[in-house]
């Protein structure tokens, strides 16, 4: 990317949008119906289950963005006051802010796994195999956690301000 033009660099999602509202479509609806296949599987007479499994991938989804951009953004302002403290320049290319960009997707790894584990104990105390249930949310939230990172190295997860 780095022999491109200004004009044909883009922010992520930019330049493909009907692939990253296909991979925005996928992991709402398919989180969803996963959550609900997990609850029918773990705990299929309790509409609780079925209910907190229906929105925690999703919601976990929404979550990862707004901490990964939103860690961005507060490393964009630490990062633009020291620079301005030591008086040298804050700009940096598009091509960095890129790469800082889908560095700093690690920091939403972690979201997904943790809003899953709570369900997976209502779940599991609804179902009556606590642990195992526990443990099936947690890896499911650490699995769907990995498929986002690897959207967002990708360039196929909206910035929200394009959402």
């Amino acid at each position: 990317m780095a022999d491109e033009t200004v004009e044909q660099q883009h922010l992520p999602g930019e330049k493909r949008p009907l692939l990253t509202l296909f991979s925005v479509a996928v992991m709402f609806l398919g989180g969803g119906v996963l959550g609900l296949g997990l609850a029918e599987w773990r705990a299929p007479t309790s509409w609780v289950s079925h209910f907190v499994s229906l929105f925690v991938l999703p919601l976990s989804y929404i979550a990862s963005l707004v901490v990964w951009q939103g860690f961005f953004i507060i490393w964009g302002l630490l990062r633009l006051l020291f620079k301005l403290l030591k008086r040298t320049s804050p700009r940096m290319s598009h091509e960095q802010a890129l790469q800082h960009l889908r560095r700093k997707a690690l920091i939403m790894l972690p979201v997904a796994p943790v809003l899953c584990t709570p369900v997976g104990v209502v779940v599991g105390l609804s179902g009556g195999a606590l642990l195992s249930t526990t443990a099936i949310y947690f890896a499911t939230g650490a699995l769907y956690a990995g498929v986002m990172y690897g959207l967002a190295q990708k360039d196929l997860l909206p910035l929200l301000e394009e959402v």
